[in-house]
């Protein structure tokens, strides 16, 4: 277990205005989101809504291409579908840490409860993977102390 990876948060949120009383002013920027637009601080999902998760091979075929695949819980699912049905037209974001994963406008609500991540680079999958593995480690480990014992 790398403690660092599990204490990077994980979560998706609608992007809002830049003055919004939800925008999280230092938050995460990405190109996707808008010159004006910031991450809320109101979270749609988090890593303790995903039920499971799979890596599959992206669009391109590439080794390097990769899409997580998330799928949310029986709850959250209706929840999701409830919210992203109000919300078309509007952007949301899926964030890793410091990291906007995904920033894509709702075209239509989202019931199935499924969400899939494309064109992510392996080496972030691999993190995101060891990270989605371990959802209830929030905190950095430090080794307190090491005993060996030998025959």
């Amino acid at each position: 277990i790398t403690p660092n990876l599990q204490s990077k948060e994980f979560y998706a949120a609608m992007v809002v205005p830049v003055g919004s009383q939800n925008a999280w002013p230092d938050g995460p920027e990405h190109e996707g989101i808008g010159a004006n637009m910031r991450i809320s601080r109101q979270k749609v999902f988090t890593k303790a809504d995903i039920q499971s998760f799979e890596i599959a091979a992206g669009y391109s075929n590439l080794p390097s291409d990769k899409v997580l695949r998330l799928n949310l819980t029986e709850a959250m699912a209706k929840d999701f579908g409830d919210i992203t049905g109000a919300m078309i037209g509007e952007k949301m974001a899926i964030v890793w840490g410091e990291q906007v994963l995904l920033a894509a406008v709702i075209m239509e609500p989202i019931t199935d409860g499924s969400v899939s991540i494309s064109g992510l680079d392996a080496e972030v999958v691999d993190e995101l993977q060891e990270s989605l593995r371990f959802p209830e480690l929030s905190v950095d480990l430090k080794l307190l102390e090491e005993t060996i014992i030998l025959p």
